[in-house]
């Protein structure tokens, strides 16, 4: 599984401050979902999350679009004042070391439970002891968090919410300026031509538009992973392997984020009505 060799791709401005880049991403070495980064503004920085490989045709068409979005002035690269980069779940790990190696100054934030040679250069690191709950700034300084170092992260107005027990472990980032959730292998929305969303107004950004599967994956890949049908109901259940921990915290998700976009890594960005889509994706499994 992984990116092309020419990783390719889609640059975009999701709204102010928010921009991503969808790319190919073959799973399993046969099925095609696409694969997405974000850039995230603060003040003085850019924060990455979900890092794709690095790629100077990736970073220049970012560089084109946010200039184009307000968001860095011409001639300038994001790429220079980058001050982090974000792991969003075990899974999504295989660029973190180069991009270190190529900005030995850039912060990683990640979370118990890595694997050890992408443990090692993370800063960050939250602790199942502080999982399913609402994380700001202000509670990671027993984690690694620097006032000097890390002041990006609290510019950007990031919360985080660790999900260790579920596939992958996931960390859950939230911007509160943007009311917007980054998610990344918790939800799928691997939209299809007899099923499309209204909270998504692309359709296979990564695939510019284009259908990649055949009928017989559409039918069944795509069915799956896309949040609210049967399939994908029963996948939901068999991931999320603790729901007595995980009830309280979706709640509290819903209650204090109340997210309208939510930003994922595979399919279609949901760009309005996001708590509705997580009800949708985990309502099932919700205990009282």
């Amino acid at each position: 599984m992984g990116y092309p060799n020419v990783v390719g791709g889609v640059s975009r401005k999701v709204c102010s401050g928010i921009y991503t880049h969808s790319c190919r991403f073959l799973r399993a070495g046969y099925f095609e979902i696409g694969g997405r980064m974000a850039v995230i503004s603060s003040p003085q920085s850019f924060i990455v999350w979900s890092a794709i490989p690095y790629d100077k045709k990736t970073i220049d068409s970012l560089d084109r679009t946010m200039v184009e979005g307000g968001d860095l002035k011409a001639g300038e690269s994001f790429i220079q004042k980058v001050s982090h980069l974000i792991i969003p779940d075990g899974e999504h790990t295989m660029a973190v070391q180069s991009w270190k190696a190529k900005f030995p100054n850039i912060r990683i934030v990640g979370f118990e439970g890595l694997k050890p040679e992408i443990a090692k250069v993370a800063d960050i690191v939250i602790p199942e002891s502080a999982a399913w709950k609402i994380l700001s700034t202000n509670d990671l300084s027993s984690f690694g968090f620097d006032e000097t170092k890390d002041v990006a992260l609290a510019d950007a107005r990031l919360q985080f919410m660790f999900w260790p027990k579920v596939a992958n472990k996931e960390l859950l980032v939230f911007s509160e300026p943007h009311k917007a959730v980054f998610a990344a292998d918790v939800i799928f929305n691997l939209q299809h031509n007899n099923r499309r969303i209204p909270e998504s107004d692309l359709y296979n950004e990564q695939f510019e538009g284009k259908e990649p599967f055949h009928l017989i994956q559409r039918l069944f890949f795509k069915n799956a992973f896309s949040f609210g049908t049967g399939f994908n109901k029963f996948l939901v259940k068999r991931m999320v392997a603790d729901p007595v921990s995980f009830s309280p915290a979706f709640k509290e998700l819903l209650a204090r984020w109340d997210p309208a976009k939510i930003i994922l890594c595979h399919g279609d960005v949901i760009e309005r009505d996001g708590s509705a889509v997580f009800k949708k994706t985990f309502g099932h499994i919700v205990r009282d």
